[in-house]
């Protein structure tokens, strides 16, 4: 038997009312933070012309389906 099949409809509610706040008082308080600590700050990455054409896929080869082989091109 579970503990809420005690309570009236009324406790229930209460309950629940109760869980929510407390819940909204935890949110409140991590919003509350300032910004700075929050934001993570992302550190700037240098890439190369090849790294970006890498990453892009200019170097790939191309491989084609020829009479059953697969061939490069």
């Amino acid at each position: 038997m579970l503990f809420s099949d005690h309570l009236t409809r009324e406790e229930i509610q209460r309950v629940n009312n109760l869980r929510k706040a407390i819940r909204n008082q935890k949110e409140h308080k991590s919003k509350s933070l300032p910004k700075e600590q929050r934001v993570k700050v992302k550190k700037k990455e240098n890439l190369s012309r090849r790294d970006i054409e890498d990453l892009m896929g200019i170097r790939k080869d191309t491989y084609k389906r020829e009479r059953g082989a697969v061939k490069r091109r």
